[in-house]
Protein backbone atom coordinates (compact mmCIF):
# COMPACT_ATOMS: atom_id res chain seq x y z
CA UNK A 1 0.00 0.00 0.00
CA UNK A 2 1.84 3.55 -1.22
CA UNK A 3 2.32 5.93 1.98
CA UNK A 4 -0.95 8.73 2.13
CA UNK A 5 -0.56 11.91 1.67
CA UNK A 6 -1.25 14.52 4.53
CA UNK A 7 -4.75 15.68 2.94
CA UNK A 8 -5.51 11.78 2.36
CA UNK A 9 -4.79 11.56 6.19
CA UNK A 10 -7.12 14.72 7.28
CA UNK A 11 -9.92 13.34 4.82
CA UNK A 12 -9.43 9.44 6.65
CA UNK A 13 -9.60 11.28 10.00
CA UNK A 14 -12.89 13.59 8.71
CA UNK A 15 -14.48 10.40 7.90
CA UNK A 16 -13.73 8.69 10.74
CA UNK A 17 -15.07 11.80 13.13
CA UNK A 18 -18.04 12.23 10.87
CA UNK A 19 -18.90 8.35 11.22
CA UNK A 20 -18.37 7.98 15.04
CA UNK A 21 -19.16 11.49 16.90
CA UNK A 22 -22.81 11.58 18.24
CA UNK A 23 -22.88 15.00 17.14
CA UNK A 24 -20.61 17.70 15.43
CA UNK A 25 -21.62 21.54 17.12
CA UNK A 26 -19.08 24.83 17.48
CA UNK A 27 -17.00 25.39 20.32
CA UNK A 28 -19.14 27.65 22.81
CA UNK A 29 -15.94 29.41 23.57
CA UNK A 30 -13.97 29.99 20.02
CA UNK A 31 -16.67 28.92 16.88
CA UNK A 32 -14.48 25.42 16.41
CA UNK A 33 -15.60 22.96 14.76
CA UNK A 34 -15.96 20.06 17.70
CA UNK A 35 -16.85 15.78 16.91
CA UNK A 36 -18.74 14.93 20.43
CA UNK A 37 -17.92 11.34 21.16
CA UNK A 38 -18.90 9.08 23.76
CA UNK A 39 -16.28 7.92 26.25
CA UNK A 40 -16.66 4.29 27.90
CA UNK A 41 -17.62 6.10 31.15
CA UNK A 42 -20.72 7.65 29.18
CA UNK A 43 -19.61 11.39 29.04
CA UNK A 44 -19.41 13.29 25.35
CA UNK A 45 -15.73 14.25 24.65
CA UNK A 46 -14.94 17.55 22.42
CA UNK A 47 -12.49 16.30 19.57
CA UNK A 48 -11.67 18.96 17.41
CA UNK A 49 -10.96 18.32 13.27
CA UNK A 50 -6.99 17.43 14.35
CA UNK A 51 -8.09 14.13 16.51
CA UNK A 52 -7.47 15.64 19.67
CA UNK A 53 -9.11 16.66 22.78
CA UNK A 54 -10.31 20.02 22.13
CA UNK A 55 -9.52 21.50 25.81
CA UNK A 56 -5.71 21.01 24.71
CA UNK A 57 -5.95 23.51 22.02
CA UNK A 58 -8.97 25.90 22.34
CA UNK A 59 -7.37 29.60 22.67
CA UNK A 60 -10.22 30.89 25.10
CA UNK A 61 -10.04 27.41 27.40
CA UNK A 62 -8.77 28.01 31.48
CA UNK A 63 -9.33 25.86 33.98
CA UNK A 64 -12.13 27.86 35.25
CA UNK A 65 -14.27 26.95 32.66
CA UNK A 66 -14.35 23.19 34.00
CA UNK A 67 -17.42 21.67 36.16
CA UNK A 68 -16.11 21.47 40.13
CA UNK A 69 -14.82 18.59 41.17
CA UNK A 70 -13.31 17.60 37.25
CA UNK A 71 -9.14 17.75 37.29
CA UNK A 72 -7.36 17.48 34.35
CA UNK A 73 -6.28 13.66 35.26
CA UNK A 74 -10.02 12.55 34.88
CA UNK A 75 -9.85 14.53 31.78
CA UNK A 76 -6.61 12.17 30.50
CA UNK A 77 -8.15 9.09 31.75
CA UNK A 78 -11.41 9.38 29.86
CA UNK A 79 -10.47 6.92 26.93
CA UNK A 80 -8.44 3.98 27.98
CA UNK A 81 -5.38 3.50 26.23
CA UNK A 82 -4.32 0.25 27.02
CA UNK A 83 -3.65 -2.02 23.74
CA UNK A 84 -6.35 -4.97 22.86
CA UNK A 85 -6.19 -8.22 23.13
CA UNK A 86 -4.62 -10.28 20.63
Amino acid sequence: MPIATAAELEQRLSNILAICAVTVRPCRLCGAELHLLRSQTGKLVPIDSDGFIHFANCPKWRPEHQRAGVDQLQQEKLFDTRPLPD
